[in-house]
């Protein structure tokens, strides 16, 4: 005996309709999008953010700029140390390409070719670092296994957190005969992560194998500006905070 032959052919004609009430639902009153990660700024210090629809429009050189302006200003009182941190939330293209070290250099140079009536620790730091940006950075140290590091992120091997800093202490004149005596002002330059490829962010982080959420970003770029506060919050330390992003449409995160 033979099945209906209802059940052996599927109808064409037939057709599954979702109820109108459904539909008005779905394309009317869309389900809204989640809330973006919120950050809480320091109100203790002004923060200022530098940003450009591309790279090499100068915004790097605006920073130092900044950066000179404040801390060899004379129209502040002389006695209260003042403190500059700029903050480069993602580099692409380091260690060959690196603005905090732009930043670094070109106030140390003005500094010490003007010299001015004080004296000012400056230093530039690298937090974190994909594994050939940080292999590029430390060179043979990195290949004979002498330095160790953490890992942070949550695809392939993250990057590697590698706190690792340059500083040096730049004499103004008074010191010439005290050697360094006295309160020092200071410039912190920090890039916070860095990619070896000078590409897109989005399309860096997926080659190197080191992808980068905005929550991460966000704890990092706070704890960069608290930076700026002085110990215990002491707001006698005068504080300037930059956060420059870096240049085109995914800026300043790879998520855009």
């Amino acid at each position: 005996m033979h099945p209906p032959l209802k059940t052996l052919f599927f109808n064409p004609l037939r057709r599954h309709h979702l109820p109108l009430r459904l539909l008005h639902h779905r394309y009317l009153h869309p389900q809204p999008p989640p809330p973006p990660p919120t950050i809480e700024y320091p109100l203790t210090h002004p923060i200022y953010t530098i940003w450009a629809a591309n790279i090499s429009l100068g915004k790097t050189l605006i920073s130092a700029g900044l950066s000179i302006a404040f801390l060899t200003s004379t129209s502040t009182v002389v006695n209260i140390p003042k403190k500059f941190v700029y903050l480069k939330p993602i580099q692409t293209g380091f260690p060959n390409y690196s603005d905090s070290l732009f930043v670094y250099r070109k106030f140390s140079k003005f500094f010490l070719r003007n010299r001015p009536e004080f004296s000012i620790f400056a230093s530039n730091h690298v937090l974190n670092a994909s594994g050939p940006a940080a292999r590029a950075l430390l060179g043979e140290c990195w290949e004979s296994g002498g330095f160790r590091s953490g890992k942070i992120g949550n695809f392939g091997g993250g990057f590697e957190s590698l706190g690792w800093y340059e500083e040096r202490k730049l004499e103004g004149v008074e010191n010439d005969g005290t050697k360094g005596a006295g309160a020092c002002s200071e410039l912190i330059c920090k890039t916070v992560y860095g990619w070896r490829e000078q590409i897109l962010p989005h399309l860096a982080e997926e080659r190197e194998g080191a992808a980068l959420e905005d929550s991460e970003l966000l704890e990092m770029l706070k704890r960069g500006m608290q930076n700026g506060v002085g110990k215990d919050g002491n707001k006698d330390v005068g504080a300037t905070c930059v956060i420059e992003n870096d240049g085109g449409v995914a800026s300043p995160c790879p998520s855009g």
